[in-house]
């Protein structure tokens, strides 16, 4: 923070613009000298009709014009300045009185200033004051420190703030190294809590979120802490109400006058994961997996769990072929490679009683099934193309294809689709005409020139086998399977 000119490197003499020098020397103190505190009257309680406001900082010596403070009140803003300092100032804590040192700002702290605000109102306590601390260096150069926003009732220890928008405000005005606040807030076993968490001023702070009993579920050191961060935690129980606790850990600070925002509080399911909530008293919950065309030997994993209890699971191939998963209590994950091909994979969850029968009985209101980690794999050298917008065409490049005349290439094509058209194509253009099918095709077909690699077109047609392009093909897929190439038979002499 500059605190003005000086003619000597001591910074004995100041400069103030009139004197004949060969050079100056700027005289620079750590910001907080320049920052504020606040006191109000002793025994001040939210119930007061009234209280008067003292603002306070601090200087590193004798030699400015002036100090004092631009106060904010809304949209009008008043300068408060004065000449007149202090060696220390009284005040009271817990009922004690205390006398202070101007080290409480910052060890080159030598002098208070301080100004009072007279007879503010209890209808005035909740009133917003942006406070912005100033000097006048012996040039006239005017430096402010960073704004403070303060009101009558956190002063007071209303250490919690909720404003209208939702976000809280904690105010640490005992001058404890730690606030904390907690959400009534229902969580489920498997969710993600987050919050916004913003700060006034970059320091080392930790934070945690937990449960009301103290479970931690997420502990996070930052050093420093700057501005606003946005912390996510792993719920592994069901909450009706999380904690959320900040820690400062600079000790040779004063932290009698920090405020703390949390923001934008967010309850979701991580991504990736299926939540279908209960409703009613039916038994059965569906979820059809996007895009999960399977052929024979694709393997299906995905995980369920669920806050009901017992339970039975399937997978089911084209809605009605059942792969069967099995029974859990809480939870399962299934790894299940299919004997059939399907073109697509529902699952169905069947909530069950403490005794494994079907429970059409209970209301699933209060529960939920979630199914989570899906992946589907397909035997090797199989590959499937899902269908989007309108186009006509779908092309696959077989890996490591390179052919020459003789070569016999063989694959199997199936789709969901109906009528298609299908060609390998040498380095992309040649064409070894495939052919023409409905629902599925066997290739074999020995080409008559080299290439560098095959690409496999395959282009959707309608009932009258003209190209289709204006259908939407989001619902088909193509998949490609079985591909082997091989080489024309050495001769023999």
């Amino acid at each position: 923070m500059f605190a003005g000119w000086y003619q000597d490197a001591d910074y004995a003499k100041p400069y103030t613009g009139s004197e004949s020098v060969d050079g100056v020397y700027a005289k620079f103190v750590n910001d907080d000298v320049l920052s504020v505190k606040f006191q109000i009257s002793e025994g001040t309680v939210l119930t007061s009709d009234k209280t008067d406001l003292r603002l306070i900082t601090s200087v590193d010596s004798l030699k400015f014009q002036s100090v004092g403070f631009d106060v904010t009140i809304g949209t009008k803003t008043t300068p408060l300045t004065s000449n007149t300092v202090y060696k220390t100032l009284n005040g009271y804590v817990d009922g004690n009185a205390t006398a202070y040192q101007p080290t409480v700002f910052s060890e080159e702290s030598q002098y208070f200033m301080a100004y009072r605000i007279n007879e503010i109102s209890k209808a005035n306590f909740s009133t917003n004051i942006a406070v912005t601390p100033k000097w006048t260096t012996p040039d006239g150069t005017v430096v402010t420190g960073i704004e403070r926003t303060l009101t009558i009732e956190r002063i007071i220890g209303n250490d919690v703030v909720v404003n209208e928008d939702g976000s809280v405000m904690l105010y640490n005005s005992a001058g404890k190294n730690r606030v904390e606040y907690t959400f009534e807030q229902n969580v489920m076993a498997g969710q993600q809590f987050s919050i916004d968490i913003d700060v006034e001023e970059d320091q080392n702070m930790a934070a945690w979120i937990m449960s009301e009993g103290g479970k931690e579920f997420k502990a996070l050191l930052r050093e420093p802490w700057s501005g606003n961060y946005t912390y996510t935690a792993d719920i592994t129980e069901e909450l009706s109400k999380v904690k959320v606790l900040i820690e400062f850990r600079d000790s040779t600070k004063d932290w009698s006058n920090n405020i703390v925002t949390l923001s934008n509080l967010k309850v979701a399911w991580p991504e990736g994961t299926i939540a279908i909530n209960g409703s009613g008293t039916g038994s059965d919950v569906y979820y059809t997996i996007p895009n999960s065309a399977v052929v024979s030997g694709s393997t299906i994993t995905y995980k369920i769990t669920t806050n009901w209890g017992n339970f039975a699971a399937w997978s089911l191939g084209d809605g009605s072929k059942e792969f069967t998963a099995g029974t859990a209590t809480k939870t399962m994950t299934v790894n299940k490679t299919v004997t059939d091909a399907a073109d697509y994979i529902r699952i169905k969850v069947q909530y069950r009683d403490s005794g494994w029968k079907i429970d059409s009985t209970t209301d699933k209101s209060p529960y939920y099934i979630t199914i989570s980690d899906i992946k589907i794999t397909h035997p090797e050298g199989t590959t499937i193309i899902y269908g989007s917008g309108t186009g006509s065409d779908v092309y696959y490049t077989i890996p490591n294809s390179a052919v020459v005349s003789g070569s016999t290439i063989t694959y199997k094509i199936t789709t969901n689709w109906g009528n298609f058209a299908a060609w390998s194509l040498g380095d992309g253009s040649k064409e070894f005409t495939a052919g023409t099918a409905t629902k599925t095709m066997t290739v074999n077909k020995t080409v008559t020139d080299a290439a560098d690699y095959i690409r496999i077109k395959v282009q959707y047609r309608d009932s009258g086998w003209k190209i289709d392009s204006t259908t939407d093909k989001s619902p088909y897929y193509i998949a490609i399977s079985d591909i082997e190439i091989t080489p024309p038979a050495a001769e023999t002499e």
